[in-house]
């Protein structure tokens, strides 16, 4: 079954939550990140998007 994951802030603990997360290979990762300035981008089969991005959308 795959599931979809949203971590709200992209702190020290989240990449170890990340690799954790990762074990389910169908999963969907979406990461929240405050610090970022354009909307959406990719880093392999991880989504980071900006607060703003998620907020007005």
């Amino acid at each position: 079954m795959q599931k979809a994951h949203i971590i709200w802030g992209n702190y020290q603990e989240t990449e170890d939550l990340i690799k954790e997360l990762e074990q389910n290979e169908l999963d969907i990762i979406t990461v929240v990140d405050d610090e970022m300035k354009s909307s959406l981008k990719r880093r392999g089969d991880i989504v980071y998007a900006s607060k703003e991005y998620v907020l007005n959308t």
